[in-house]
């Protein structure tokens, strides 16, 4: 079976015969493959627009929910800002690879005229020599944001030292009462809304400078005027988004507007009350800063009429905060997060502090009846939990009352060690300071950060500052991949092990459009806590303790106090 495998010795023939001479394969020559920089380049841009296209589906279905009732204005105002910002960073990932052939404006032409033709339709076979193009190709030109781009381009000679352009209404003025019939009505109200937002746009860059909080479209904007060429996709993904809200909402879009008087006008009202309290230079000049936000979108002025009217051009009514419900609702959002971080800086040591504890305390000894709950201050021990006003569990002792009382007010808890020396009567004081309420909001705080400053937007925010975000708000310990509150409807340890576990493994690897959906519910969930009145509470509270204190004294002899004091 193995014989073939034995070792043979080689004939002398073999071993006399000359070596083998191998033909010759000439000269060869190797060159590298080409690299195919227009299908790359092509294929990056679809999948990009595909992005933005589920990108633009989430955002119009948050608006759409506001619409119904079920999500807070200004949460969803953020989130569709959050989308263009992820927006903008996913282009500039890919933008050195887009920038081979040209970039954004040499590419959207190529991959429009593609998509036409495969529907069989030409953009230059136009029904009437005034029309700006075949508007049977309308539906390409929206998905591709073709005709958009036409816009900003058109637009692009403006730039910041310009006089502001007046839109004199050539092209006619978009209607929030009327639902345009075919494609051709389609362009023209979007040429329409466009060309108005511009002119007030341009306003907004160039002269109204002092306005801090500005949406990523409107910093876009004032980029292309900047450098005089639109900086990328991303922007007319921006005017899209505007034009999909505005004939959304139809003529409920004026809600945003409105909305934005009626809680800065209510906001200002609380706050012009505070500074009768003596606080810090520091907290005088944020409310001062407040109050001038306050009156600048609280009134009736139109701002922009106003200074078309003094620059000498036609003046005309602008639509601007009534078709913006993005841009009012940013203002809203900004307002709200000073208001609370404002009103915490004022109650931060002392009143509400004291007056929860207090009341905790007359509810353990059953002092207080049922008709006699405090519902504020109820919920304001809710919402700040436990730890901002005990140290561990509250307190259920009379001595446990006092020595929380004591250790809230900064002193260290080795005053009570059983072995410390006496020699030294000086109390010993934390190093933590005195114990003070905590801030909430903390998504609503951060993502109001992004929007503050009025330089350009050279950068978008990207998934991992979003993620950071929510993360660092403590929202994805309580939330699952779809915001849900997940940990609630576990009922045992081990099942909220499993969850937090498999949280782990799906939360952060979310996508734009997840991250869109959640920056917007996690903003929405904090509406109640960030629109408390902690400046109405810190004054109830002062008073309420004042009036205990005179009671206090007044029975110091023994006593006893009404319940009704609260």
């Amino acid at each position: 079976m193995f014989e073939s495998l034995s070792i043979y010795e080689p004939s002398d023939e073999f071993l006399s015969a000359p070596d083998a001479v191998f033909p010759s394969l000439g000269d060869v020559e190797y060159a590298a493959e080409e690299e195919d920089t227009q299908t790359e380049s092509l294929s990056i841009l679809s999948t990009l627009l595909a992005d933005f296209f589920k990108l633009r589906e989430e955002v119009l279905g948050l608006w759409q929910q506001y619409q119904a009732g079920s999500r807070d204005l200004a949460a969803v105002a953020v989130a569709t800002n959050t989308a263009i910002k992820l927006a903008h960073s996913m282009e500039d990932e890919v933008s050195t690879q887009l920038k081979k052939l040209g970039g954004v404006e040499e590419l959207i032409p190529m991959v429009f005229g593609g998509a036409c033709a495969a529907q069989g339709l030409h953009p230059e076979d136009k029904r009437q020599p005034t029309d700006d193009y075949n508007y049977r190709c309308y539906a390409e030109t929206n998905l591709f944001l073709y005709n958009i781009l036409c816009l900003l381009n058109a637009y692009k000679g403006q730039g910041l030292s310009d006089t502001c352009p007046s839109c004199n209404g050539k092209f006619g003025w978009y209607r929030d009462d009327h639902k345009a019939e075919d494609d051709r009505e389609r362009w023209q109200e979007d040429k329409a809304a466009l060309l108005e937002l511009f002119a007030d746009m341009h306003v907004i860059v160039t002269t109204l400078k002092g306005i801090q909080v500005q949406d990523e479209f409107v910093k876009g904007f004032k980029q292309k005027m900047q450098t005089k060429k639109i900086p990328g996709v991303w922007l007319a993904f921006g005017a899209r988004i505007y034009l999909d809200v505005l004939k959304s909402l139809g003529s409920e879009v004026r809600r945003g507007g409105e909305y934005l008087k009626r809680i800065t006008n209510s906001i200002g009202d609380v706050v012009r009350e505070a500074p009768e309290l003596k606080k810090g230079r520091h907290f005088k000049e944020a409310i001062d800063d407040l109050l001038m936000s306050v009156d600048q979108w609280g009134s009736d002025k139109d701002i922009f009429n106003t200074i078309r009217q003094v620059s000498g051009l036609p003046t005309r009514p602008s639509n601007f905060l009534s078709y913006n419900p993005m841009f009012c609702d940013l203002h809203v959002h900004d307002i709200r997060t000073a208001f609370h971080r404002l009103g915490i800086e004022f109650v931060s040591k002392g009143n509400l502090m004291h007056a929860v504890q207090l009341y905790q305390a007359l509810r353990q000894e059953g002092i207080l009846e049922e008709q006699e709950k405090r519902a504020d201050l109820g919920f304001i021990a809710k919402i700040q939990g436990n730890s901002a006003f005990f140290l561990g569990n509250p307190p259920t002792s009379l001595e446990a009352y006092s020595k929380n009382f004591a250790l809230t007010k900064g002193i260290s808890a080795t005053h009570w060690l059983p072995n410390r020396s006496t020699k030294n009567k000086k109390i010993p004081m934390s190093r933590a300071g005195i114990r003070t309420i905590n801030y909430q909001a903390r998504a609503s705080m951060a993502f109001a950060q992004t929007n503050c400053g009025s330089t350009f937007a050279t950068r978008g925010l990207g998934v991992e500052v979003v993620d950071l975000i929510l993360n660092s708000s403590g929202w994805y310990k309580k939330h699952d991949s779809d915001g849900n509150r997940e940990l609630e409807s576990a009922s045992t340890n081990d099942e909220k092990d499993s969850i937090k576990n498999k949280r782990k493994a799906a939360i952060r690897s979310l996508s734009p459009v997840q991250l869109t959906h959640q920056v917007c519910m996690a903003v929405d969930e904090e509406v109640p806590g960030i629109m408390l009145n902690y400046f109405g509470l810190g004054l109830t509270c002062r008073e309420l303790l004042k009036t205990v204190r005179d009671a206090v004294d007044e029975n110091i002899a023994g006593g006893s106090l009404s319940s009704g004091l609260l």
